[in-house]
């Protein structure tokens, strides 16, 4: 009777559950400068008016037309700093020409007050800085003297440069990371995990092996916005491949632009080794490949046994196969019958977790 033993290593994967995000932890707020062009509707930048002003659709520059402004008639572009930041210092700088000494150019920054410059004119250059503010400024246009007649096109201003440091007082959220327990094989893993930022926004996040030093993940964000709002990352199913049986711990981590960040350690553990199985014995002796059986009825039905063990994940299923059939899903077998002449296979099979 021949006999012949082969060893198989199952992969269980546990895919990761949803996560649940983490609120964002109170962080040392770190400073980022914001430079461009404001333009109304876009990074907290609006228009606001009185009287027939002409604010140009989405750009930075209001004119008058031809009519007749009253007093105190204006016209604004304001500035209002994003939820979940705090502005500090800055400046603004454009040009503006007003019509006579009824306008004048204003600036108002909360917290530190109003800049006034009388115009004439011609067309002039201004930049109007600040050294620290609170919720919103404004640079506009007013008629601060009696009703004015203008002709169209001689009373305006623009803006064609905004910087401003900004401070981001909190850190980003982080995902909670579930399902990565048990143990992985030879097939990998599949992480998934996931960060919120609602302050100065994601400036960079990584899923990285701490023990190995590899990376698995490391989106960029190229984002050119003061602040990308409630932002919300999924990373769902990043691959890992299979590595050598052991536990590892694993980082996912995110840094903001302002340069808070937050991480969270975990272990995944994966078993890439086969467990240990013995070849078939026939009352506690090893079978050896090609045993022929003789002699008494007994030995036509004996029974087979084979002994297992795994050292990391632990045993998850035995089986025992006679002639490619599936006969027991335990160490032992005895046939219920004869064994008919001639040749016969048994495998035996151990599979771990």
């Amino acid at each position: 009777m021949r006999t012949a033993t082969s060893r198989r290593l199952w992969l269980i994967l546990c895919l990761l559950a949803a996560c649940a995000l983490t609120l964002p932890s109170a962080a040392s707020a770190g400073t980022y400068w914001w430079s461009g062009v404001p333009a109304a509707g876009s990074n907290g930048f609006s228009w606001g008016q009185t009287g027939g002003w002409n604010p140009w659709a989405g750009g930075s520059r209001c004119e008058n037309g031809a009519t007749t402004y009253g007093t105190g008639a204006y016209c604004q572009l304001v500035w209002s700093v994003p939820a979940n930041l705090d502005a500090g210092s800055g400046n603004m700088t454009g040009s503006y020409r007003q019509a006579n000494s009824n306008f004048e150019q204003q600036m108002f920054v909360e917290g530190n007050g109003t800049t006034v410059v009388q115009g004439t004119t011609t067309t002039q250059s201004y930049n109007r800085q600040w050294a620290d503010m609170a919720s919103y400024l404004y640079i506009r246009v007013i008629n601060t003297g009696a009703a004015t007649t203008t002709s169209a096109g001689t009373v305006w201003f623009d803006s064609n440069g905004f910087n401003v440091a900004l401070n981001d007082p909190y850190n980003p959220g982080l995902n909670i990371l579930e399902g990565h327990g048990g143990w992985k094989g030879p097939g990998g893993a599949c992480i998934r995990y996931g960060y919120g930022e609602a302050g100065s926004g994601l400036q960079a996040t990584a899923l990285s092996n701490v023990d190995t030093g590899a990376v698995y993940d490391n989106p960029g964000y190229g984002s050119a916005a003061i602040t990308t709002g409630v932002f919300q990352n999924d990373r769902n199913c990043v691959g890992v491949g299979a590595l050598p049986t052991g536990n590892y711990t694993f980082r996912a981590s995110a840094t903001d632009k302002s340069g808070n960040s937050v991480s969270n350690d975990f272990v995944v553990s994966f078993d890439t080794t086969v467990p240990a199985i013995s070849a078939a014995k026939i009352a506690g002796a090893q079978m050896a490949n090609g045993q022929v059986l003789r002699g008494s009825a007994g030995q036509y039905r004996p029974t087979f046994t084979f002994d297992y063990s795994d050292a990391h994940s632990g045993m998850a299923a035995v089986a025992m196969y006679l002639d490619g059939a599936l006969v027991s899903n335990s160490s032992t077998f005895t046939p219920s019958a004869n064994l008919a002449l001639g040749n016969h296979t048994i495998t035996v099979v151990a599979t771990d977790a």
